[in-house]
């Protein structure tokens, strides 16, 4: 096996460490929700999340050959994958997501979600938090809703993109 196929699949492990680490934080927010808590593991559940995400499109990368920029935004992480790769993931996406914002706008919104989310007690006013979806016209000012539109859309993207690590990967489930 070749050095980039090894970091191909370290990638793809350590994707799925972080990934554990948002359902963990999940866990914890649901438990804490109901005393009033719950929004006290957004950051955690989302960095770790986004940071999987980025992770499964790096292995991606090196899994064709080639070594990934070293860079946080999802986008421009997906822009440049081959063809052939965007097809699977946009693919497995649409399976994945009942409600169904597009890949593309997804990408966009939270191109730099990792940072954000990292800095989450930074930020000012509603407005900044809702700048992470697409549509929250109709929500209220609860920050609770958006952080849930958020993590549900991108739990959307974390299963899409561990699929086709399994399956460019070749590896069992």
């Amino acid at each position: 096996m070749d050095k980039l196929r090894i970091q191909a699949s370290q990638a793809y492990h350590e994707a799925n460490n972080f990934a554990d680490l948002s359902d963990y934080a999940d866990k914890k927010s649901l438990e804490y929700s109901f005393e009033g808590f719950g929004e006290q593991y957004a950051a955690a559940r989302n960095v770790n999340l986004t940071f999987a995400c980025e992770l499964y499109l790096k292995s991606l990368y090196l899994a064709k050959g080639n070594t990934p920029p070293k860079k946080h935004q999802l986008k421009q992480l997906f822009d440049g994958l081959e063809e052939e790769l965007k097809q699977k993931i946009e693919t497995n996406y649409k399976a994945y997501h009942a409600t169904f914002v597009p890949l593309t706008v997804l990408l966009e919104k939270h191109d730099d979600s990792f940072e954000k989310w990292r800095y989450y007690y930074e930020l000012n006013s509603f407005d900044e938090l809702s700048s992470f979806d697409p549509d929250t016209s109709e929500l209220d000012s609860t920050n609770s809703k958006i952080i849930e539109y958020h993590i549900t859309d991108m739990a959307h993207l974390e299963q899409a993109l561990k699929r086709v690590c399994i399956e460019v990967l070749e590896l069992q489930e």
